[in-house]
């Protein structure tokens, strides 16, 4: 009896124990978990790269249009600045004729590169793009000077703004108030300002232009 039931704990044992191959089987099983291939990773990553990429650029394109933007606001305000004050100065002044000389005549226009104004009292105004009065070297500014007003020439325009191009255009040529003058027509001066924004990088710079005209209130006949 007792070697009877010896041998059926043993075979008990025996059958309660998997053999190697039945655990090697459900150790592979439970081995094989979801994941990505070597081959997936690398196309992943390159994915992701060309993404950053294209980000950066987007983002360092926006921002170097806002800085534009924001120049362009600046130029804008600069033109605004000095075209209403030479439209106020030319208003309410005549032009000197008398300084007429050095312009060209061109189609019944006499157009330079500086203005001069003469008031009621025989004062002078002159307009004219210089180097020397700006505050930062290698700036041409707009600058403006009255003969009323100590200090000589002072900048219309800010220090960060470069003045391209300062055109007067006025009609007629001669003086239309003069004793004898046949023209009888009120002078109208022209003006076209152009300004560049000065920045340490060029292609965050902007540029402008501007054109206006006006006729004089000085009625001398």
């Amino acid at each position: 009896l007792l070697a009877q039931r010896t041998f059926q704990y043993a075979s008990l044992g025996a059958r309660s124990r998997p053999s190697h191959p039945i655990v090697f089987q459900r150790f592979l099983k439970k081995s094989r978990l979801p994941g990505l291939t070597l081959l997936e990773v690398l196309i992943s990553v390159a994915i992701f790269a060309l993404a950053a990429v294209v980000l950066s650029q987007t983002f360092i394109s926006f921002n170097r249009l806002h800085r534009q933007v924001s120049n362009k606001a600046v130029l804008a305000g600069e033109l605004r600045t000095a075209m209403e004050l030479l439209v106020r100065e030319t208003r309410n002044k005549r032009v000197n004729y008398d300084s007429i000389s050095g312009y060209v005549d061109a189609a019944s226009v006499a157009s330079s590169t500086s203005l001069h104004l003469v008031d009621a009292s025989g004062g002078t105004t002159d307009v004219e793009v210089r180097a020397d009065v700006c505050g930062e070297a290698g700036v041409r500014c707009l600058a403006m000077q009255r003969s009323s007003v100590p200090g000589g020439w002072q900048p219309i325009t800010g220090k960060h703004v470069d003045v391209t191009s300062f055109g007067v255009y006025i009609r007629p040529t001669t003086n239309p108030f003069a004793r004898g003058s046949s023209v009888n027509i009120q002078p109208l001066v022209t003006f076209h300002l152009g300004v560049a924004y000065l920045t340490k990088n060029p292609k965050d710079g902007a540029t402008l232009e501007a054109q206006t005209a006006v006729s004089t209130r000085i009625y001398e006949r």
